[in-house]
């Protein structure tokens, strides 16, 4: 699988036993993109020959197959609000799709670079894109498709709007973590990985508490932060992997996810460790192993109690599991 920038959304922890069922006819190519419609009822699945399927996660069963890139998926998003879908690739296009018709609306955007993010605002009013070596950035309206904002920035692998969208958290290839206004589109806040022995220590996944106050971020070498805005500072710092040795291809932490309460963060690498912690402390609670193979792409459903993974084998598959269903649920979920 070629080394690519995947948005990874949200991921909780399971401390029960995780068995999870696979979807029906498995693809031959491996899976590079994952993401889910707002009720939690269909999966998005991007794929490195190109192809885009969905899936209906009440009987892992394929509702379509929509074809028009050329070369290996690198990002997905369904909109909050209804039906369409984005995608982007290797091909460098973003597309946008009707999923209730299996038709391609519009090339929302083309360029000669790969794309390694799309996504839609809270309240799907807005698509940002963003291309990889090229670093340009665009914020779409999601009506019209046309521009509304556009700026460079070095090699982002993940956004994400803050709860009340006033800025957006950035995790770049470069080992920077970024936070950004949404009207100027200027950088208000940065964090610096320190590089690894092989250079860059790349972040693939980047997430707001509920308060809006504290950032997660994970990075190649499986190192979680948890970042304070007030104090601009790093306050946490947890191993989010078992991985010997580490690496794109070992370590790297692909999505975390807090709690409703923000007590609790969950994170999920690549070797296929899933872990939750106590945010305060940073206390590991509770680790289970997920798959002995590796997993490059992964996101848990809206209400965080089914999580969809896979890799390069091409195998699909779902697994139950949540804040809600484990020991810490009081410890994780009550209200304070």
């Amino acid at each position: 699988m070629k080394r690519i920038f995947i948005i990874l959304l949200c991921l909780a922890f399971s401390a029960v036993a995780l068995n999870p069922t696979k979807a029906q006819t498995p693809h031959v190519t491996g899976i590079s993109a994952i993401a889910w419609n707002p009720d939690g009822s269909k999966v998005v699945v991007g794929y490195t020959d190109g192809l885009v399927r969905i899936w209906d996660t009440t009987n892992n069963s394929l509702l379509g197959v929509l074809e028009g890139h050329s070369d290996e998926i690198t990002t997905i998003g369904w909109s909050p609000i209804d039906n369409r879908i984005l995608t982007g690739g290797f091909d460098g296009t973003v597309r946008v799709w009707d999923s209730s018709i299996g038709e391609q609306l519009t090339i929302l955007f083309e360029i000669n670079d790969p794309i390694s993010w799309v996504g839609w605002n809270p309240d799907g009013t807005q698509i940002l894109t963003f291309s990889v070596s090229g670093g340009r950035f665009n914020i779409w309206d999601s009506t019209s498709y046309q521009k509304i904002k556009s700026g460079r920035s070095g090699g982002a692998t993940q956004m994400q709007w803050s709860p009340d969208e006033t800025q957006i958290a950035v995790a770049t290839v470069v080992g920077r973590a970024e936070v950004w206004d949404t009207t100027t589109l200027e950088t208000i806040a940065i964090m610096n990985e320190p590089d690894t022995d092989d250079g860059w220590n790349s972040i693939y996944a980047i997430t707001w508490d509920s308060a809006g106050e504290r950032i997660a971020f994970g990075t190649q070498d499986g190192w979680i932060r948890l970042w304070d805005l007030s104090l601009n500072q790093i306050v946490l710092n947890l191993e989010g992997t078992n991985s010997q040795p580490r690496g794109w291809e070992y370590s790297t932490i692909r999505a975390l996810l807090f709690s409703t309460n923000d007590a609790c963060l969950s994170s999920l690498s690549t070797d296929g460790m899933l872990k939750i912690w106590a945010t305060d402390t940073g206390e590991l609670l509770e680790e289970t192993k997920l798959s002995d193979r590796p997993i490059f792409a992964a996101a848990f459903s809206p209400n965080g109690n089914i999580l969809a993974f896979g890799g390069e084998d091409g195998e699909l598959q779902f697994t139950t599991g949540g804040f809600t269903s484990i020991n810490w649920q009081g410890y994780c979920n009550e209200e304070d």
